[in-house]
């Protein structure tokens, strides 16, 4: 398979699947590297394409998003409230779409989360724990900003009152 009809593949695979596909059963599935992959899925970006990465793979954000509107949430914990944070949220109707945090010396600095569930939740701390990875909060001492997705404004106050209620809430943000 070339590359053009490869990408055309990943296109159509994606249009057609309402669940997440990883880049390794994109590899498998087109007998390249998993590497090629996540190349062509940046490609197909660059090319207008707007494809959204979970931690349960690719898919099309017209797929991903269901016309909720976006949120801004600061909360303040360590590692070991992480899981209880991200399933707070998505057990009340939001989906985590990103991680934000203000470091001292290079500003912003953003992560793509897009954890819509409790799978999604397991999914990223099973690759945290897996990569050795850190939370980017750790340089601003628990301190980051999350862009929710959510249906309604009375999902996003159902969310803001259970995390303060857990004592994940930024003081700053009330």
């Amino acid at each position: 398979m070339g590359i053009v009809e490869r990408r055309h593949f990943i296109l159509s695979v994606l249009q057609k699947s309402i669940e997440p596909i990883t880049a390794r059963e994109l590899a498998k599935k087109t007998g390249v590297s998993r590497q090629v992959i996540v190349n062509d899925i940046s490609w197909i970006r660059a090319n207008g394409i707007d494809i959204v990465a979970t931690a349960c793979g690719y898919v099309l954000k017209s797929q991903f998003i269901n016309d909720g509107k976006i949120f801004s949430i600061t909360c303040k914990h360590s590692l070991a409230d992480c899981e209880k944070e991200l399933q707070l949220i998505v057990d009340n109707g939001g989906v985590v779409k990103d991680v934000e945090i203000d470091h001292p010396v290079y500003g912003v600095i953003k992560g793509e989360l897009n954890i819509k569930n409790r799978l999604d939740v397991q999914q990223f701390l099973n690759e945290l724990k897996e990569k050795d990875g850190h939370l980017l909060s750790e340089v601003t001492d628990g301190v980051h900003r999350h862009n929710l997705i959510v249906d309604d404004q009375n999902h996003f106050n159902k969310i803001v009152q259970e995390l303060s209620s857990a004592g994940l809430l930024y003081e700053g943000d009330n």
